[in-house]
Formats: structure tokens, sequence, C-alpha cells
């Protein structure tokens, strides 16, 4: 449907927030398929732990659609010459999405977080669109057991769409492992998105956002749990993106050449 970009050997959509909020509503409003289609993002630190685990980068390569939650794979789309045309961080274009699924009808199955952040996430969803129809949430401390349980509930509850908020990798390894009995139309990877509109996490303040510092905002706020993701984990990525763009120049400038 969309072109996509090849970064460390993940397909990134070149889509836009408004496309993107009207592709999952489409799904959504679809009729039922076999199985639910898959969405999930890729950011520096989800394309950094693809690199080293090779089961995680097939998940993400299997999805039907990957989009450009970090302004890093925006940079790095337009080096390797695909450019994506904006970031699609889920909090920027959540509600957009909320008011259409509520036009629509559709039915919202929340997932992930500590106990008691779906169901606010919930709340506040249907505060910005009171017609919105969530028919369950569950937080995402599971085990073996709980999945059964979990998987039955999301699908006695009839919904559509599936926001599964566990961080990565887990909600997307989550998602690949239930896949085949889940019976929902679209399974959707949203990170700490749960968080945000629960009130749990705090959002960086417009001139960090327009400035595309919100990593700088939330490391100057978490140090401890954030600093390896993004002192580290920034200029790795840059590393890998760069020895991506010599290594495909170099194969481009020598088509004899093998890989």
């Amino acid at each position: 449907m969309y072109d996509r970009a090849n970064i460390l050997g993940v397909p990134v959509a070149c889509i836009t927030r408004s496309q993107l909020v009207e592709t999952i509503v489409q799904w959504a409003a679809s009729s039922h398929r076999e199985q639910p289609v898959t969405l999930t993002y890729a950011n520096a630190h989800s394309l950094n732990r693809s690199s080293v685990d090779s089961g995680f980068r097939e998940i993400l390569q299997q999805a039907n659609l990957v989009y450009a939650d970090g302004i890093s794979v925006v940079w790095a789309s337009r080096l390797l010459g695909k450019p994506i045309p904006e970031r699609a961080t889920a909090c920027d274009f959540m509600l957009d999405f909320v008011r259409g699924a509520a036009k629509q009808g559709l039915r919202l199955f929340l997932l992930g977080g500590a106990p008691g952040v779906a169901e606010r996430a919930a709340s506040s969803f249907c505060e910005h669109a009171p017609a919105l129809r969530v028919v369950g949430w569950q937080h995402g401390y599971l085990d073996s057991r709980g999945d059964a349980d979990v998987v039955g509930r999301v699908n006695d509850s009839l919904a559509d769409v599936l926001l599964v908020g566990m961080g990565v990798p887990r909600q997307d390894q989550w998602i690949a492992a239930h896949r085949t009995e889940l019976r929902v139309r679209v399974c959707w990877s949203v990170g700490a998105a749960l968080d945000y509109f629960a009130g749990r996490e705090r959002r960086a303040p417009k001139w960090w956002l327009n400035h595309n510092l919100e990593w700088a905002y939330r490391l100057l706020h978490q140090p401890r749990r954030l600093w390896r993701r993004y002192v580290l984990g920034n200029p790795l990525f840059v590393a890998r993106v760069l020895w991506q763009y010599v290594r495909e120049r170099w194969l481009a400038e020598s088509p004899n050449r093998k890989s």
C-alpha cells in the first residue's frame, strides 16, 4: 500500500500520521480476516534490538505495517534514499484514531501497563471521544495462564482493535505468539501510549517536541532507566545506519560484487 524504507533490515512505511490513522480505521472496519493485521513501530531502540535479535527482527519484518516512531528513523530514511515524510508517535495521533474509531463504531480492547493503567487510559480516550466503545482492558503483567484467559476475554468482547502496550520487544512477541488465536481485526503495539494517556508518564513540553528532543527530555527525567537506551543506543544506531549506507553505496557502485 505504501512505499517502504529498509532500515537495518526492517521495512518502515513512508506514511504520514493522517494516512496512518486512516489506514488503521479502514483495516479495523473491514470484514473479518483469518488473522488480524499487525501494526507496530520502529525507533532507534527497537531497531538496535532487532539488529541483534533475529527472532524479533523477523516479527517486525512480518508485520503488516511498521511506522517511524522516532525522528532518528526519519533521518535514517533520508540518508538511505527513501525518505519517510514525518515521525508518527502514537501519542501524537492516538486521539485522532479514537475519534475516527468512535465514528465508525469500532470496539477497542486495551492490554498493557501496570494494574489500573489500561482502565485509566480507556477513561481518557472516552473523555475525548464519548461515543468510543472500549469493550475491555487488562494490565500487562501476565503469565502463561493469564495469556490464555486474556485471549479468551478479547475474543469474547468482540473487539475490532487490540492495543498492546508492553514495551519492546515483549508486546510484539506477545502478538506474534497469539495472532492465530485472536479474532480481532487489528493488533497494534503501542508502547508506552497507555501510560501517557493514563497520566502515569509525562510527555515533553511542546518546545522539546517541536525540536525533536523528546528523547533528551525523557533522559533528563529518567536517567537511571534510560541512559543505556539513549547515551549508548543512539550512537550505536547512527553507526549501524552509516554502515548500511556505506555498504549499499559500495554494492551499487560495484554491481558485480557479492554481498
